[in-house]
């Protein structure tokens, strides 16, 4: 039997073991999609030997480190430097990410018009190195705000309000707020949006965070991460299928 898979530190809430269980009972395929809690990432080595092992998702905080572990990646991979997917062909593994194609999609769905639209990025681990990408395949300019800038190209949480204003889609890409951490929230002026803003939560559990809860305070329009989750799965089992 073919064993799929989701590799990440704390995976009990996970979404993916249900909508992939569920899509292989649909189409009548005896795989099995497991979750592998992994306390660190130098644990996966055993598991990539695991010769029924076809595919996993990656997710927080691997991410990036993943890379480490793979023997190719895609051309968006080499781009991003993160990847969410990994699909074992010839007895290789192969990294991918599918949470560009996500994120695009619904941010396209949320928003119509891009023209004149800039953006916060607020983090910068793995999946705001996807948002980025596609920022920049569709010439939205932006900033990355983060609590630990790790080049030039990234300013610290001090600098949001001198952004606030004139870059109304503000995207958090951090895991704060996410469950079972509810009651956290991002260190931002939320008094700074607007009716004209859109605020976009990679999160989608809880439904509602508390950046999308703070924002909708002062009238702006907010997504969660779920259009995105269902989109991002759907392009793994796309790769799956094709290798």
């Amino acid at each position: 039997m073919l064993t799929f898979g989701l590799i990440g530190k704390l995976l009990k809430h996970s979404f993916s073991k249900s909508y992939f269980t569920q899509k292989f009972q649909s189409l009548n395929l005896s795989y099995s999609y497991e979750l592998f809690e992994l306390e660190n990432l130098n644990e996966i080595s055993d598991l990539l030997k695991k010769p029924d092992l076809k595919g996993l998702n990656v997710t927080i905080p691997y991410k990036t480190a993943i890379l480490n572990y793979v023997d190719d990646l895609s051309p968006e991979v080499k781009t991003i430097g993160a990847a969410n997917v990994l699909v074992k062909r010839n007895n290789q593994w192969i990294a991918y990410n599918t949470d560009v194609i996500g994120f695009e999609k619904s941010l396209k769905e949320f928003i119509s018009d891009f023209s004149n639209m800039k953006a916060i990025v607020l983090g910068n681990g793995g999946a705001s190195k996807a948002v980025v990408y596609v920022l920049q395949k569709l010439l939205i300019p932006y900033i990355v705000i983060a609590r630990k800038p790790q080049n030039n190209n990234e300013l610290q949480w001090s600098y949001f309000p001198y952004y606030a204003k004139e870059f109304l889609l503000w995207i958090n890409t951090t895991p704060v707020g996410m469950y079972p951490h509810t009651e956290q929230i991002l260190a931002i002026d939320f008094s700074l949006a607007t009716a004209q803003h859109f605020l976009y939560d990679l999160i989608y559990n809880p439904e509602i965070t508390s950046f999308l809860q703070n924002g909708s305070c002062y009238g702006a329009k907010t997504l969660n991460g779920l259009n995105m989750l269902y989109y991002q799965a759907d392009a793994a089992w796309d790769i799956w299928q094709s290798h």
